[in-house]
């Protein structure tokens, strides 16, 4: 099946428009996710350093944590943070309201490493105490360089997904809409740019037919407009060739029509006994014999022109008396 050149080119047109849509509109989204998780982890890390310090004097005098968790539990029960505060061995001391059953529990020993180190750690992913997956915020409480105990903040992702779902909501949208608004454009576009060389085709068929005034608007001054101007100095060389190939059919049909005449004319009255005597004959036949040869010579030249035309022309050489020449001209001047 035969694809026109406008179909191609809106073709084309689309597939990079989605292509490129759906390209840049998945990084975006992949650097929105990572900005918003990034965000969450480094809040949770301010978070937890700031109640590291407030719990740090409570874990020193041996108070009770709940009412400070339980209250920065219901001021942060937007983002659905939990809070634990472990003490030196990794012993949940206390523990936020939807967790009070995990108090007593005991920390895994590679996480309590890295906060007796003290170090402040943030990490994403499956925790034992979680089923879904969570970004967790931990900062050791240290005394005169001991480790005393730590706060650690749990988040669930689900939020940042959320989040995430509603923007790739927004960009699918978005997609849609560019990829109709792109196919209305790009209708719009490979016409415009189809349109000249439909033109073209119809100007072509036209000459074709022996039309060769025909020609095409040229509206740019693109590639297009220049094979436009091209088109029409092929139609001008066209409608010249025709002129001269009809005038030399005119002239050769003259030139071939006077020895026609003259040698049927003689023919005519020696087959009708038109002859006076034999010396009236003898001169009508040197008359059809020299017009014989003429015709010859016209249809010699004519092979000569088509041999021109196909390139294939073949020049004999002959020697040449170039002294004869020589003495010719000088003997002219002498005189």
């Amino acid at each position: 099946m035969r694809v026109n050149i406008f179909t191609k080119i809106l073709s084309t047109y689309i597939i990079i428009i989605v292509l490129s849509m759906t390209a840049v509109s998945g990084l975006q989204l992949y650097m929105i996710r990572n900005s918003l998780i990034a965000n969450k982890e480094r809040e949770m890390l301010v978070r937890s350093q700031d109640l590291a310090d407030v719990i740090k004097p409570l874990l020193i005098s041996g108070q009770d944590l709940h009412p400070v968790i339980t209250y920065f539990n219901r001021a942060d029960r937007i983002l659905g943070t939990e809070v634990w505060v472990i003490d030196k061995k990794g012993k949940v001391l206390a523990a936020s309201a939807n967790h009070y059953h995990c108090e007593g529990n005991t920390l895994e020993a590679t996480e309590l490493q890295q906060l007796v180190a003290g170090r402040v750690s943030v990490r994403r992913g499956q925790s034992q105490f979680f089923a879904k997956p969570v970004i967790r915020a931990a900062t050791p409480v240290i005394h005169y360089g001991n480790f005393i105990g730590a706060v650690i903040l749990y988040s669930s992702v689900e939020g940042v997904y959320e989040s995430y779902a509603k923007m790739r909501e927004i960009h699918l949208v978005s997609i849609v809409g560019g990829i109709i608004f792109s196919v209305i454009l790009g209708l719009f576009l490979s016409r415009y740019i189809t349109r000249p060389l439909l033109e073209m085709s119809g100007a072509a068929e036209r000459i074709a037919e022996g039309n060769f005034s025909e020609r095409v608007r040229v509206t740019s001054g693109d590639e297009l407009g220049r094979l436009g101007d091209t088109f029409n100095h092929m139609a001008r060389s066209l409608g010249e060739y025709e002129k001269m190939r009809r005038d030399f059919v005119a002239n050769v049909s003259h030139e071939l029509r006077s020895p026609l005449t003259s040698i049927r004319g003689f023919v005519d009255a020696l087959s009708e006994g038109k002859c006076k005597d034999r010396e009236e004959e003898a001169r009508y036949l040197a008359i059809i014999k020299k017009e014989t040869y003429r015709l010859g010579k016209l249809v010699n030249d004519l092979l000569e022109i088509s041999r021109f035309d196909a390139q294939v022309i073949t020049f004999q050489m002959d020697s040449f008396p170039v002294i004869m020449v020589i003495n010719r001209a000088v003997a002219s001047l002498k005189t």
